[in-house]
């Protein structure tokens, strides 16, 4: 979002909000393509080592795109790390409820998609209170396709 692209703006003036949307379709697109692929390899190694596998991924995936100075570099690294661990564990927490709870496969379901959900909503403004703990507005202003575009100051 805009703290990403002002931080990449540091490096790249060519990269935009308009860019930076690229990101979450090609996330998604990965994340899809790998879905159903996390519940077998679950089934052959466990769901414990898939978990920590998917888990360690994410976290590494963080540590690199930390030291990453361009937006390809952060791209490829975000989109194709974090969408196939992402992919391999979203449906893991589904599955595992539906085995304790084999008659309310309906309100597991909701539960835990529910959860993500929840878990997106708050752990959206704690990132925003790491970020921008003073709650700055953008400020530096730019045309974009006739379009004035405000972003941070970095």
């Amino acid at each position: 979002g805009p703290y990403i692209a002002a931080w990449m703006r540091e490096k790249d003036k060519g990269v935009t909000l308009n860019f930076m949307a690229i990101i979450f379709p090609i996330l998604g697109i990965i994340t899809m393509s790998v879905l159903s692929f996390g519940i077998k390899i679950a089934e052959k190694i466990g769901f414990k080592t898939t978990i920590a596998i998917g888990s360690q991924t994410i976290a590494l995936a963080f540590l690199i795109i930390s030291f990453i100075q361009d937006i390809g570099g952060f791209i490829a690294v975000f989109c194709i790390m974090v969408g196939i661990a992402g992919g391999l564990l979203y449906m893991l927490p589904i599955i595992c409820g539906w085995r304790y709870f084999p008659n309310r496969r309906g309100l597991v379901s909701g539960m835990t998609i529910g959860g993500y959900g929840f878990g997106s909503f708050i752990f959206n403004f704690v990132c925003k209170a790491i970020a921008n703990p003073d709650n700055l507005k953008p400020t530096v202003e730019e045309q974009e396709n006739g379009k004035t575009v405000k972003y941070f100051d970095s």
